[in-house]
């Protein structure tokens, strides 16, 4: 993958299907993809992550945080 703008929320379902089919036989899509599927692996792999919230509070909180920036950074 050459251009990492292709990692884009507007890819996502291509690059699943992708990752899909690469962790079924990696040498089924472009072997530029192997870096960026690699190290995404590695992320999923590692311990110690922080457990996922059931409810989303987590992603809804941090939206909100970052809407308030954007409106009132200014004001800081």
């Amino acid at each position: 993958m050459t251009n990492p703008s292709a990692a884009s929320a507007a890819n996502l379902p291509l690059i699943e299907d992708m990752y899909d089919r690469w962790r079924r036989d990696p040498q089924s899509v472009d072997p530029s993809w192997t870096f960026f599927f690699d190290g995404f692996q590695a992320g999923m792999d590692r311990s110690g992550s922080a457990p996922a919230t059931k409810d989303g509070s987590d992603h809804i909180g941090i939206s909100r945080l970052i809407r308030r920036y954007r409106d009132l950074g200014h004001l800081v």
